[in-house]
């Protein structure tokens, strides 16, 4: 595990010397000096477990500084350094800044050392947490979606293959709590559950729904969002799968007046994802799905759709492969469905390979119950 990072911020030389001659021997310790020289180091060199800053600079103050770190970098503890006794400066540092620790100068530096030490325990304890939460979620997600799978290859084929892409739309747009959009990608199709197999095959395969469908159909995110929504921690899931049909403009399910980029970042990707897929669906042609994505921008955060576009040909860049079962391996893609011997769907098309999967298919393939060969891909 690497050295915990500190960032010390003051506009003060005099001050950042003293401090780099003090402590660097004992941390890793950056210096900048000023706000803007700051906020430059947490993007290029961060994450930083503690930053300390003066609370007076010029061009900025310490509190607007730790405010925009604590938007890029939640984790990061943050330690305010004053030489003024304002009550509302500090008021508003603990409201906005969510400061951890208030320092007055002059500190000596026995006294800065011991805040150092403890904030990085503090950001020890909490990234932790975070990483314990994020595994066992993030585990018993998979089974669950592994499940869902196989009970409903349909909706569950889609979800595999929005997640793929959502995830490299999330991580080129910097993103953060990209656990959190990848569990929403695949639980996108929770709410399918209750959906007929003959909507599911119609939504698939873009054939336009019947009135009592798109009736069922616009109330899946909301289904969806509500089981979510039982589980401890999976709150800001919940909220994205339940925005996934909302258009940009305001229009689509739900019905409610949210717009723009008050819809979480989350359910904007998914929206350009699920949306492409459906386009592909009816298409049969991905050129074709985003040249009609691109005629309804008004439906999409511009951001993401230039995003997808601009990652087009590297999402799609892959290599087919004609298998049996007992060649596949996990993270291959399927590409087309997998079927038993009397048509029955086994896999969808679009669902990445998984140890489960495989084992299910091999005492099925034993029994000379599969479909052979199998169609997958493996991304470039």
């Amino acid at each position: 595990m690497s050295e915990p990072k500190i960032l010390f911020v003051d506009d003060d030389s005099k001050i950042l010397s003293a401090i780099d001659r003090h402590l660097s021997d004992d941390f890793d310790l950056y210096t900048a000096d000023g706000p803007s020289a700051g906020l430059r180091m947490v993007d290029e060199d961060g994450p930083f477990a503690v930053v300390i800053s003066d609370m007076r600079m010029p061009g900025m103050t310490g509190v607007e500084m730790l405010k925009i770190i604590r938007q890029k970098s939640p984790d990061t503890v943050r330690v305010m350094l004053t030489g003024y006794a304002d009550l509302n400066s500090t008021i508003e540092a603990v409201n906005e800044g969510n400061i951890f620790r208030f320092l007055s100068k002059p500190c000596s530096m026995e006294t800065m050392a011991a805040t150092v030490s403890d904030g990085i325990r503090q950001y020890q304890l909490v990234t932790a947490e975070r990483e314990l939460l994020e595994c066992t979620l993030k585990g018993s997600v998979k089974v669950l979606f592994d499940v869902l799978g196989i009970v409903n290859p349909i909706a569950f084929g889609r979800a595999s293959r929005v997640k793929r892409i959502a995830m490299a739309l999330a991580a080129s747009l910097g993103a953060g709590n990209l656990w959190e959009i990848e569990i929403a990608a695949m639980m996108s199709a929770l709410g399918c559950i209750t959906l007929s197999e003959s909507t599911l095959r119609k939504i698939m395969n873009g054939q336009e729904l019947d009135a009592l469908e798109r009736v069922a159909f616009d109330q899946h995110p909301a289904i969806g969002k509500s089981l979510l929504g039982n589980i401890p921690r999976l709150s800001d899931v919940a909220r994205i799968v339940g925005y996934q049909e909302k258009c940009f403009d305001g229009t689509g399910a739900p019905a409610e007046g949210i717009r723009g980029t008050d819809i979480p970042l989350g359910a904007r990707i998914l929206k350009v994802c699920l949306d492409f897929d459906s386009h592909e669906a009816r298409t049969k042609n991905k050129v074709e799905a985003l040249d009609l994505l691109k005629e309804d921008a008004h439906k999409y955060d511009p951001d993401v759709l230039n995003a997808f576009e601009a990652a087009f040909k590297q999402l799609f860049s892959a290599s087919l492969m004609k298998l049996n079962v007992c060649q596949l391996r996990t993270g291959m893609v399927v590409s087309e469905d997998i079927l038993n011997k009397s048509g029955g769907l086994l896999v969808g098309r679009g669902q990445e390979i998984t140890r489960s999967m495989i084992g299910i298919l091999s005492k099925m393939a034993s029994n000379n119950n599969v479909k052979e060969p199998i169609y997958v891909f493996t991304t470039a």
